[in-house]
């Protein structure tokens, strides 16, 4: 593994060969005023080899040069408060072009500041309390085109939780370990591998949790059911 330091300035390209069905993303920027947060994330993402290059910055302006020296997929802020997190988004939104911004906090905020979070062009946030092993499928998730939060923002957004008269079905044992699988990033053959079930039957079971729990993709299914502890 490498340090955080060596991402300092410079940079980090992780070499590796995609897995089956694999996208990593290009290029990620972290913006962590803690070496040890900037390592913990360094160690995340090497693990799930998430993307092919890594640079660490410690504040809000060194992100703003390294933005417009060279294009990244995703910027993540981590291991700040969220009224800071909420100003570096603001700052951060002049440069970030098509590059998205994931929001990594070790305690989630309330409902309204998330909402302005999203206001502010956050993409998704993260909670890391426990570490930072949801980080690179959320990453993926966000880099992709996708939002992902854990309180239903007041913005309209494809992927937001629709109002429910009454909360969604349950799910049954299998259906709730297949979406678990798809909330951590894994594809449906990836998920089909592991539980040593076929890519039909998964997506079978996925198709029954959409209609379950009202959602239109899995990115969706994923939020609802964790917005109502099902996963």
């Amino acid at each position: 593994m490498n340090s955080a330091k060596q991402l300092e300035h410079v940079g980090l390209d992780i070499d590796h060969v995609p897995e089956p069905g694999d996208a990593p993303l290009r290029a990620v920027l972290v913006i962590a005023s803690d070496a040890d947060v900037a390592d913990a994330i360094l160690h995340s993402l090497q693990r799930r080899r998430t993307c092919r290059f890594l640079a660490w910055v410690k504040d809000v302006d060194a992100a703003v040069r390294r933005l417009a020296s060279g294009r990244f997929d995703l910027v993540v802020v981590a291991g700040l408060s969220a009224e800071f997190a909420l100003s570096a988004v603001k700052r951060l939104r002049a440069c970030l072009g098509s590059t998205r911004t994931l929001v990594a906090l070790h305690q989630i905020p309330a409902p309204v500041i998330v909402d302005d979070l999203v206001k502010a062009g956050s993409s998704g946030l993260v909670d890391c309390a426990k570490g930072y092993a949801d980080l690179p499928a959320a990453g993926q998730i966000v880099a992709h085109g996708h939002s992902i939060f854990p309180y239903r923002p007041n913005l309209k957004s494809p992927n937001q939780i629709p109002e429910m008269v009454v909360g969604p079905e349950e799910l049954s044992e299998r259906e709730r370990q297949i979406l678990e699988l798809v909330a951590i990033g894994l594809t449906s053959r990836q998920a089909a591998e592991k539980l040593y079930l076929s890519v039909h039957t998964v997506e079978k079971y996925l198709s029954v949790c959409y209609r379950k729990l009202q959602a239109a993709n899995r990115v969706q299914a994923c939020n609802i059911a964790r917005y109502y502890g099902l996963i």
